[in-house]
């Protein structure tokens, strides 16, 4: 197995899954601690700086989404808001 490149294979699924669960905690704490809500997302891969970001669902996102420095998306829904284009 280790002839055919599996172990750095699994290297790099472990970092994209490691990024994964650092964005559900980050979104667990802005559902309030609600993980069941948290972990409803789809992060596709190559996981880019925009996609993380984006996917961490926050007070930055949310005025960025609505546009504006004054406006504030709330968080439901800017959770259900998705990726598109080149991110």
């Amino acid at each position: 197995s280790k002839a055919i490149g599996e172990p750095p294979f699994f290297l790099a699924a472990s970092c994209f899954m490691a990024i994964r669960e650092a964005i559900v905690a980050a979104r667990t704490d802005a559902f309030d601690g609600d993980h069941a809500a948290a972990t409803g997302f789809q992060l596709w891969s190559p996981a880019t700086s925009e996609r993380i970001r984006m996917a961490c669902i926050d007070d930055m996102v949310g005025r960025a989404l609505a546009g504006n420095d004054e406006g504030v998306v709330p968080v439901e829904e800017a959770a259900a808001w998705k990726t598109a284009g080149s991110w």
